[in-house]
Order: C-alpha cells, then sequence, then structure tokens
C-alpha cells in the first residue's frame, strides 16, 4: 500500500442520531411534479408488487404483481402497465413472466408469459405479439430493433443462438451451440459476441465468435476457452481465457477490436474481474483486475488489486489487502471505480475496511473501519453502511472522495441496507430494516440536516436486487430519470403498490 495514507476528516460524525421528516411530494416544482397528483393518490393499485420495470423516459412503469387468490391456491404473477403521469392500468399477462424495455422509444419485452414460460413478445397497442417460444435466455440490442435468442436449449442452457428482428417478427439463426451465460451486444447495437462449444474427437474447446447486423460471423480460434465476453466500448470487446471470476496465473484478458479479423491483444495476465461484471473507468482507459499472490498456507487470505490501462500498455498496483472476494459469500462488490472514474474503492483484508485510491496508485485513503460500500453513477461520491461506534445498529454515510470529508450522515439503532444514489447523486436512498415494528425508505443527501421518509411497510414482496449482476445486499429500484421509486407496503395508504417522488429530483427540462 503506497505511504501516503490518510483518514478523512468526519466533520459530521459528532451529530445526533437523525430524526426522521415524512416527505411531502406536493414540494415538488417542474418535470416530475408532473406525477405530483398519482403519488398523492395513495395507491396505485391494491395488488402487491414483486419487481418494477421503468421506462427510459418516464412514460409507464410495469408492475409485477401477486394475483389474489383463495387460501391454499396459487396463481401466476400478473404484468400490469401502469401508463404515466395518468395512473392508467392495463394488465399485460396473467401468466407471469418478466418485463424490460426495449431500446428508448417505450418499446416493451416480455418474457416467460406463456404455458412453459419460455416465450418472447412484444407488448403493442395493447396485445403481446409474439416473437419466440422455448427460448431459455435472450438479449435485445440498445436500440430495441433486435433481439438476440437462445432456441431449444439443451440441459446445459445451450443452444441455437437466433436474431430476431422486432418490426417484422423475423427470426434468423445465428450459429448453434452457443452458451446461455456469454453473449454481449455492443452498445450501438452492431456487434453480437457469443461463445460456441466445439467437439472434436472427445474434447470441447469454447470459441469467442462475433457477428455484426447483418449476419456476418467470424471466429477467434487462436484462443480457445474463452468466456465472459463483453462490450467495453463499439470499438473494444472484453473477453477472458480461463476463469474470469477467480483469479490464477493461467488466467487472462484480452480485447479485441470487432470488425478487424480474428486478431486480440493481452490486457494482462494472472488477473480477474471479480463480481458483478468488469469494472471500467469513465474514460475509458482503465480496468480493474484482482490477482491472488503466493500464500505460505497455501490459502489466499488477501488478493492484489490493479489497475490496467485497457492497452495492455500498464498495471498500477493499487492494493496488496484486497478481500479474497472468490473464497466468501460476498454480500457486497468487492471494487469498482466511482461514478468519474477518478478512484477505485475496494474492501481490505479479512476486517472489512473500505478504502479508496486515485487510479495511479499515488494515495490511498481509509474510508471505513468496517461495512460496505455503494458508488454514485456520477461524480465522485460513496455510500458507506457501516457498524456505528455511538448506537447498537448501523450508519449511512455519504463520503466525498476528492475532499475526503463525510459530506452526510444517517445512524439508527436498527441495520440499514440497499443503498441506491439516483441519476443525479444529489442524494441517496435506502431501507431501515428494525427487528420489530416497520422497515422504512429514506431519503438523505447533503444539502438536507435530516433524512426523509417516503414510505414503510411491515412485509414487503418488492426484490430490490434488480440488475443483471444483482448483489444480493441490493439496491432499492429507482426510475432511471431519477424522479420516482415504487413500494409495496401492507400499511395505510395500503395494503398495496404506492409511486413515491423523490426529493431534489427535478431538472428545468423535466429530466
Amino acid at each position: 500500500m503506497p505511504a501516503d495514507v490518510r483518514v478523512p476528516e468526519l466533520f459530521a460524525s459528532d451529530a445526533p442520531i437523525d430524526h426522521a421528516q415524512t416527505f411531502d411530494s406536493q414540494s415538488q416544482p417542474g418535470g416530475c411534479s408532473a406525477l405530483a397528483a398519482l403519488a398523492d393518490r395513495g395507491i396505485l393499485t391494491t395488488l402487491r408488487t414483486k419487481q418494477v420495470t421503468f421506462a427510459p423516459d418516464r412514460g409507464w412503469v410495469v408492475l409485477r404483481v401477486r394475483q389474489p387468490a383463495p387460501p391454499g391456491v396459487g396463481y401466476p404473477d400478473q404484468l400490469v402497465r401502469v401508463a404515466l403521469p395518468s395512473g392508467e392500468l392495463t394488465t399485460i399477462s396473467n401468466a407471469g413472466g418478466t418485463a424490460e424495455a426495449l431500446g428508448q422509444g417505450g418499446g416493451l419485452l416480455v418474457a416467460g408469459a406463456d404455458a412453459d414460460g419460455k416465450g418472447l413478445a412484444v407488448y403493442e397497442d395493447g396485445r403481446l405479439r409474439v416473437l419466440a417460444s422455448g427460448a431459455c435466455a435472450h438479449q435485445a440490442t440498445p436500440d430495441g430493433s433486435r433481439v438476440y435468442a437462445l432456441l431449444d436449449c439443451d440441459t446445459r442452457s445451450r443452444g441455437t443462438l437466433a436474431v430476431i428482428d422486432v418490426g417484422t417478427g423475423t427470426t434468423t439463426p445465428v450459429f448453434g451451440n452457443v452458451s446461455s451465460a456469454d453473449v454481449a451486444v455492443s452498445p450501438n447495437s452492431h456487434w453480437v459476441a457469443f461463445i460456441v462449444q466445439h467437439s472434436d474427437a472427445g474434447t470441447t474447446t469454447d470459441t469467442l465468435h462475433v457477428a455484426d447486423a447483418m449476419g456476418s460471423t467470424y471466429a477467434l480460434p487462436s484462443q480457445p476457452g474463452a468466456s465472459n465476453p463483453w462490450f467495453a466500448s463499439d470499438e473494444l470487446l472484453l473477453f477472458a481465457v480461463g476463469d474470469s471470476f477467480s483469479p490464477s496465473s493461467s488466467s487472462e484478458l484480452r480485447g479485441h477490436v470487432p470488425g478487424t479479423g480474428d486478431t486480440s491483444y493481452s490486457i494482462t495476465m494472472g488477473k480477474a474481474t471479480g463480481l458483478f461484471g468488469y469494472k471500467i473507468s469513465a474514460d475509458g482507459d482503465w480496468l480493474l483486475g484482482a490477482a491472488a499472490p503466493a500464500s505460505d498456507s497455501g490459502i489466499n487470505l488477501t488478493a492484489q488489486l490493479y489497475a490496467i490501462r485497457l492497452d495492455g500498455s500498464e498495471e498500477v498496483l493499487l492494493s496488496s489487502d484486497l478481500v479474497a472476494f472468490w473464497y466468501y459469500q460476498m454480500p457486497v462488490d468487492a471494487f469498482s471505480f466511482t461514478g468519474d472514474g477518478k478512484h477505485a474503492v475496494f474492501i481490505g483484508g479479512r476486517l472489512a475496511k473500505v478504502w479508496a485510491s486515485d487510479v495511479l496508485g499515488t494515495q490511498s485513503s481509509l474510508i471505513s473501519n468496517s461495512g460496505s460500500f455503494a458508488v454514485a453513477g456520477t461524480g465522485d461520491q460513496v455510500a458507506l453502511v457501516e457498524d456505528s461506534s455511538s448506537v447498537r445498529g448501523g450508519r449511512l454515510r455519504i463520503v466525498a472522495l476528492d475532499t475526503d470529508r463525510t459530506v452526510s450522515l444517517f445512524e439508527s439503532d436498527a441495520p440499514l441496507t440497499a443503498p441506491n444514489f439516483p441519476r443525479d447523486a444529489r442524494g441517496v436512498i435506502f431501507v431501515r430494516r428494525p427487528t420489530t415494528g416497520p422497515s422504512d425508505l429514506r431519503y438523505m443527501s447533503p444539502s438536507r440536516p435530516e433524512s426523509l421518509v417516503l414510505g414503510e411497510w411491515s412485509d414487503t414482496l418488492l426484490d430490490m436486487r434488480p440488475g443483471p449482476y444483482a448483489s444480493p445486499l441490493g439496491k432499492y429500484p429507482v426510475d432511471p430519470t431519477g424522479c420516482f421509486t415504487i413500494i409495496d407496503t401492507d400499511l395505510a395508504p395500503g395494503p398495496g403498490t404506492r409511486l413515491v417522488l423523490l426529493p431534489e429530483a427535478d431538472t428545468p427540462d423535466g429530466g
């Protein structure tokens, strides 16, 4: 660890335990205020929500709800679309399934809303238009024009990769024997990468393939054993050779420029990407990777964390005391970049201390003696969920890394969980879960002296682990425009599902 180690000034650490205020949604001006009447209605529906899908443009929200049933009878979940800001409810499916936004234009893709739970359909004009049946996995392109689906899968979740044109419904096979876990689409929707398992003379080899939007496909056979493809940008595809999760001397991370033939280059050897996917800096120049140093005991109790240039030209050691995440049931991510990409945040050693370092490793700070972290999607703020020395419970701190200062603090006699920064990162929402009495959802920001209670429940069905790399710690779901969230509650004004506006969320253009 670099010699220059600083402990941040906790100017708010002597603040009294926070006493919550109640949030009044009518105080919201501007664009989000269009939802104020819907929020003030009390509940959207008496049905209880299990999962939420938000529109990219705040035009609707889809709720996966539990259908009411007689005692001892279980009905499939129901998908309900709520138009915003009117609040008009439309049932999409009575047969379960999941929904996801299809591109940025308001399209909606529904999966599993059929008898065998493997169908794909587009919801449009008040009905479901079937795209495919028998799909064990799928991934839509970011522009919403196509869906790559894995059809006719075997027991190992391998099948035929096909591309479906959303507009026409035309299905075109791309390649067979593709793994469901290893399909990636580029941000510009032009490229798709996937892993094909080839068998020859009793041996199997996993080979990376790349196809363009017109269906032209090529392979990279020079790197057998490929896995975990992911596009860092339209011009750079990353993939692993060997195990990308657990570091080993034989594992390798490589880069490939799509459309340039079957060549690739080594980014780093002996490093792993860690939990929940690749960690890339905001400028697209750096990757975080973990290595396992030798240990006399034969068991690696700590690891090394490196910042690695994506062109493979440089590696910087950030820590020699990274938690050995692959040995544990990690409730949170072990390392990540901040939203601005200037700092790496990571958990050190078995004592779960949280550190931050600049990308060049010249300055490190101990920012928490225990706990876990969540980084804002923009800027340098980090939310720390940690033990409290002054109360029997937990505390949540927001730290600004550029100044090494605690800018906001909440202490509680109950456990705290599911922290999440809205899009603008002006504040953080989190859940307080006492052992007795109702749990509540709160909002805290540096500009407010006290937290705000957004809602409460004795029981909730809402899944707080959204996303393709869902952490068991969870993040409370927030509308991607940063305007509102959904609360499932058994308490008044429920039972049912509420829409709640977030404080400080509006911008002049309503975004």
